[in-house]
């Protein structure tokens, strides 16, 4: 958790304040990678929904009924990491559901590999 702080009385030390406009080298070092991160992230994503919406755009032209026309990777490669998604969050739940049971490693496993064969397809 990042730390705000407040000047102090007289110039005084910094105090500890919830809405402290500064924060510690560190901190600030550490909000720079997390905004780096994110701002990545948020760009990536931007060119998926624009891919998105170039092939799906494309589809609804004349003739997009012929198999060739019918391609869309973008499209697949979405499809294939909501799968992998879902598939992480019912490993998620089996750990959860069974912990301390013992009796859930092979089933995990199965679905980790699982998820692990649908990003690896996505990325074809």
């Amino acid at each position: 958790m990042i730390a705000r702080y407040v000047p102090g009385a007289y110039g005084g030390q910094m105090l500890k304040h919830e809405d402290g406009t500064y924060v510690r080298q560190e901190d600030y070092t550490e909000l720079q990678r997390q905004l780096t991160a994110y701002e990545a992230t948020v760009t990536n994503l931007t060119a998926q929904v624009q891919g998105l919406a170039a092939e799906n755009a494309d589809l609804k032209h004349p003739g997009t009924y012929l198999p060739s026309k019918r391609e869309t990777p973008i499209t697949d490669a979405v499809l294939a990491e909501i799968l992998a998604q879902g598939v992480d969050l019912a490993i998620e739940h089996l750990t959860k559901k069974f912990e301390g049971t013992g009796g859930v490693g092979v089933p995990v496993m199965a679905l980790e590999h699982l998820a692990s064969e649908l990003r690896k397809e996505q990325g074809k």
